[in-house]
């Protein structure tokens, strides 16, 4: 499992990378974390819509509502600001990893997939 720390850093552009491609509704984003990552990076619901609430509130998505019978679900997308937010975020980790690799040229070597 993922560490919390490296969770919480990474959220926000996952989040917006997903939404970068359609829209999606809480849950959708949540099993897609799952699949893309192959269950290594879970996402909590209850970490996840307090995030979508705040990148809503700041205007980097939007969100609209629709009703599958009586039950509504919200679909959230990304806006420019939303793109440009992540366009940021991604420019950070490059220069983290690139940062990490100068420091550790062979831990790519030394990595172990199980």
């Amino acid at each position: 499992m993922m560490d919390k720390g490296i969770m919480g850093g990474s959220a926000i552009i996952l989040v917006l990378s997903l939404l970068q491609e359609q829209e999606m509704y809480g849950y959708q984003i949540v099993q897609e974390l799952d699949a893309q990552s192959e269950d290594s990076f879970h996402l909590q619901e209850g970490t996840l819509y307090p995030l979508l609430h705040s990148l809503e509130s700041a205007g980097h998505v939007k969100s609209r509502v629709e009703y599958i019978g009586s039950r509504p679900r919200r679909y959230y997308r990304i806006t420019d600001s939303g793109r440009a937010l992540l366009k940021d975020k991604l420019h950070q980790w490059d220069i983290i990893t690139t940062m990490l690799r100068r420091l550790n040229p062979d831990w790519v070597d030394e990595l172990e997939y199980v």
